[in-house]
């Protein structure tokens, strides 16, 4: 069904649709862009029907359309793609429309969903973790030690295991003896490393790299990367592919051979393999479509960081390694083994474009094994250890990628409904549960619903997915989703009553029933669970209230219609004068006095509330 407000873009397109000679239905080639051509192919008349084709692009440029126009095919040949869109979409529909009424009944939560409730929990089980934790104090040991050549080194005690030093006695008297016994080498390693360049940006690697790099979250990085793409300067945004083709490589190569020296280009092009089993792999990697394009013009401030990141990871992608010397050192003292750690870049490599990745250069000096050092200094402190960190939103995206929950088109919404749900809460960069999404999470995860099983959530993502591959039905995979939601229901429906008991007594009832704690679009409420009267909830206090019926004031003007005397009332307008015997009579006077008159559909509205 359209939109109401899209119905006018909807009845212009299939005006000019009667006039073209051909039409060519383009759009992304995963399978909302299927869905999104077939959908409009659907409000065409078998005329129009007859001149379309299925194109898609990746890129919204000449020779990006040029393409998909020349690789047209006829648009009856994704139907499994979008019988496998259907699929989602059935699915996610089933799960919200069933489960929210209960979960709001339950919890006061405003709704539920297969890939929302799914990451609410990932969130909420972090957030219990942290309110569990118990720190561990321990006493770490540090020393300050020069070698022969009276070089300075910082070094950090192995053995025994910081963790094991749980008080400061048992500090003092590793630093005693250090001391007073002798401080030898008793380990040096020195190798050369190489350092890969990362592979060309997916959906959830960019929003990670804008995070951690730029400070943007993910409704700001997503926007400017949908402006990008809007204006031909990047490839499709959503994807989980870090395959570039053939040519895109080619004009990589071409750009770093001309603008660089040889030792960083590679002698043959890059490839690299999408680690994540259940990606779609439905489009290219995120990636300029003019790579010799370095600075566009017309950008705002977060697309030209965007499109720098995106630009800066490309080239990178296609350049050669980075070599590290990495040196490691240990000391040992009597029963006690300290040991350090240390790198110098020998050749930035990819990392010359590519600024935005931390480098730990620490210069270590090398070493002779059995060599004796000097004790500078020894130094020791309480420390506690730390809860586990709360969820980024780069990390929690990370997180439902690698298990399989939802989709590069759907990671930023999942955050913004949980958001707006009020079940989580953005603190600068991290998530965190708030009490509402606790109490909603721990609801669907003690009555076991499926799409909180965050294993049943990606096998029903996957098998989605082989619905495209015509090894699988829609029927049965709905079947599959259908038989074990209606048994999660049931169950929660039985638990339901005893998640809402409170300690509370009936005492304006049947003085016996225990009150349990209902929630309405309204607010929170008390109802008996045997007379099934209706109490208040103190804003205050939390207890009950008996709920005084609303004394009704008659007011001094006449209805317009009837005679009757009138009741003042208040809508979302202001104050209102009602016909006391509505909704017999609609009557309406306005704050003033005067008779309110609609200005439409008068006569069939009454003719309507009559019936």
């Amino acid at each position: 069904i359209a939109i109401k407000e899209k119905k006018n873009i909807l009845n212009e397109i299939c005006k000019e649709a009667e006039k073209a000679e051909k039409i060519y239905l383009m759009s992304d080639s995963d399978t909302e862009g299927c869905a999104i051509s077939r959908q409009l192919y659907n409000n065409f008349n078998d005329k129009v029907k007859r001149k379309c084709k299925r194109a898609t692009t990746n890129e919204i440029t000449k020779s990006g359309i040029e393409k998909g126009i020349a690789n047209a095919y006829s648009i009856l040949d994704e139907e499994e793609k979008y019988q496998a869109y259907l699929t989602r979409r059935i699915t996610d529909r089933i799960a919200g429309f069933k489960t929210s009424f209960i979960t709001q009944q339950a919890t006061g939560g405003t709704s539920a969903g297969r890939v929302q409730s799914a990451g609410l929990r990932v969130i909420a089980e972090r957030e219990e973790e942290i309110n569990k934790f118990i720190p561990v104090v321990y006493w770490p040991v540090e020393i300050d030690i020069k070698n022969n050549s009276n070089e300075l080194v910082t070094a950090l005690i192995k053995s025994p295991k910081p963790l094991d030093i749980s008080c400061e006695a048992d500090a003092n008297k590793i630093i005693s003896e250090l001391k007073t016994s002798k401080i030898k080498v008793s380990d040096f390693q020195s190798k050369v490393e190489q350092s890969k360049p990362y592979p060309p940006f997916t959906t959830s690697t960019l929003m990670q790299a804008a995070a951690s790099s730029l400070g943007m979250n993910s409704d700001k990085i997503m926007n400017a990367a949908q402006n990008l793409f809007a204006s031909g300067k990047i490839t499709y945004h959503r994807t989980d592919s870090v395959v570039i083709e053939p040519k895109g490589i080619a004009d990589i190569r071409s750009y770093i051979s001309s603008n660089l020296s040889a030792n960083y280009s590679t002698p043959s092009a890059l490839f690299y393999a999408t680690k994540n089993a259940s990606a779609q792999q439905a489009h290219e990697a995120i990636r300029p479509t003019n790579i010799n394009d370095r600075k566009p013009v017309g950008l705002n401030s977060d697309e030209q960081k965007a499109y720098d990141l995106i630009w800066c990871r490309t080239v990178a992608s296609q350049m050669s390694n980075a070599q590290y010397q990495r040196n490691s050192v240990e000391f040992t003292n009597g029963s006690s083994i300290f040991g350090a750690t240390g790198s110098k870049e020998l050749f930035d490599g990819w990392r010359k474009i590519y600024k935005y990745s931390t480098s730990s250069d620490k210069y270590l000096p090398e070493f002779k094994i059995g060599e004796e050092v000097s004790l500078i200094d020894t130094r020791t402190e309480r420390k506690e250890t730390q809860p586990p960190n709360r969820y980024t939103e780069a990390s929690f995206i990370k997180f439902l990628e690698n298990s399989g929950i939802g989709r590069p088109s759907t990671y930023k919404s999942i955050i913004k409904t949980l958001v707006d749900r009020t079940y989580i809460e953005r603190n600068k960069m991290t998530l965190s549960a708030t009490e509402l999404g606790m109490k909603v999470n721990t609801f669907l995860v003690s009555n076991n619903f499926c799409f909180v099983d965050l294993s049943f959530t990606a096998e029903l993502e996957k098998n989605m997915d082989l619905i495209e591959d015509k090894k699988e039905t829609k029927v049965a995979v709905l079947d599959k989703f259908w038989t074990r939601l209606q048994k999660d229901i049931a169950g929660a429906s039985k638990n339901k009553e005893k998640n809402q008991e409170t300690k509370f007594t009936c005492f304006a009832g049947c003085k016996t029933g225990a009150l349990l704690l209902k929630h309405s679009k309204f607010g929170e409420f008390y109802a008996c669970k045997e007379c099934k009267i209706i109490y208040n909830k103190d804003k205050v206090t939390g207890e009950p209230l008996e709920k005084v019926k609303k004394v009704v004031v008659l007011s001094d003007y006449d209805c317009p219609l009837c005679k009757e005397k009138m009741i003042e009332r208040t809508g979302k307008f202001g104050v209102f004068y009602s016909c006391k015997t509505w909704p017999k009579c609609n009557g309406i006077r306005n704050a003033d006095g005067t008779e309110k008159i609609k200005s439409t559909g008068k006569k069939v509205f009454r003719k309507w509330r009559k019936k």
